[in-house]
């Protein structure tokens, strides 16, 4: 039987999704992925299992700032959230408005959905759970069915 190789990787707690886009081209599609958290001792599968429990909720909760202009308000500076909730609380991409967002913003956008699946693909590699609740239809969506 062949053993399976790890990757062990360093992460800041602090800023996960950021870390996260360093990790990106470093990752071995073939190894499996251990996180250590920087600054703390412990790894295995205790950080790995909190690694993806924190990193979803980042996720969940990660939003980009825009700028709308309005003649009669001026400029206001409004969140723009990655997830629309659907029913039974289901994750569904929030839709986004081309003429509304500036070409960096939907790059930011596009990049972070990108993150996300990546890292929710690995965790599927690795037979790790997360908890995301993606709705089934974007699945599809994804998936091309």
């Amino acid at each position: 039987m062949k053993k399976i190789a790890k990757q062990k990787v360093v992460i800041r707690r602090d800023s996960l999704i950021p870390s996260a886009f360093t990790l990106l081209p470093k990752i071995d599609k073939r190894s499996f992925m251990e996180f250590e958290f920087e600054g703390v001792e412990g790894r295995g599968l205790g950080p790995s299992l909190e690694f993806y429990d924190n990193i979803a909720d980042e996720f969940m909760a990660w939003s980009t700032k825009i700028r709308e202009k309005d003649e009669a308000k001026g400029v206001t500076e409004l969140s723009h959230p990655m997830w629309r909730h659907a029913g039974e609380n289901l994750l569904f991409p929030a839709p986004v408005c081309l003429k509304t967002f500036s070409q960096e913003k939907i790059k930011e956008i596009y990049e972070v959905f990108r993150l996300c699946g990546t890292i929710v693909a690995k965790a599927v590699v690795d037979d790790r759970q997360m908890d995301l609740a993606i709705s089934p239809l974007f699945w599809r969506l994804c998936l091309g069915a």
